[in-house]
């Protein structure tokens, strides 16, 4: 069965640092799937300098379902690369990639504010810490379906 990764934290808390992790301990192709790349590619950004941009956030979420999807067709296992802080985000997710019929893994970040800011610090690409404090602020645990469903990985250091 076809696995999507869900990793859920804040910028800067390790989600692509465990990606690459993953990669190479995996002998399975897992498909990188990063609203982030897709800003970069729309704005034509480097992958150091990158602002929020509201007038283009529609066009990035239906690049990045889309992208899913595709990816899910081709049955690839797939790494969704995103904060996936809010409910509302990762039930689209899981709609989608249950609609063929992959397993899903959530990887929570759980790290304290404190920790995540230290380890923004030493990231090519800094995010301002009044981002990450904001993230932080209005992320979603886990919901009782989401914990009753899935399996689910906690990262705390």
């Amino acid at each position: 069965m076809n696995i999507c990764y869900i990793p859920i934290g804040c910028a800067g808390s390790g989600k692509t640092t465990y990606l690459d992790k993953l990669r190479r301990n995996s002998k399975d192709l897992i498909a990188h799937i990063s609203s982030d790349r897709i800003r970069f590619d729309m704005l034509d950004y480097d992958s150091t300098k990158m602002t929020f941009n509201p007038d283009i956030e529609s066009e990035v979420w239906r690049r990045y379902y889309s992208n899913l999807e595709w990816h899910c067709e081709m049955r690839h296992n797939v790494y969704c690369d995103s904060t996936n802080i809010l409910a509302s985000l990762r039930k689209k997710i899981c709609e989608i990639v249950l609609s063929y019929n992959y397993s899903i893994h959530f990887i929570w970040f759980r790290l304290p504010l404190n920790e995540i800011l230290l380890r923004n610090k030493t990231r090519d690409r800094q995010v301002e810490d009044f981002v990450i404090e904001k993230q932080f602020g209005i992320a979603e645990p886990l919901t009782y379906q989401e914990e009753k469903a899935y399996k689910i990985t906690i990262i705390n250091k």
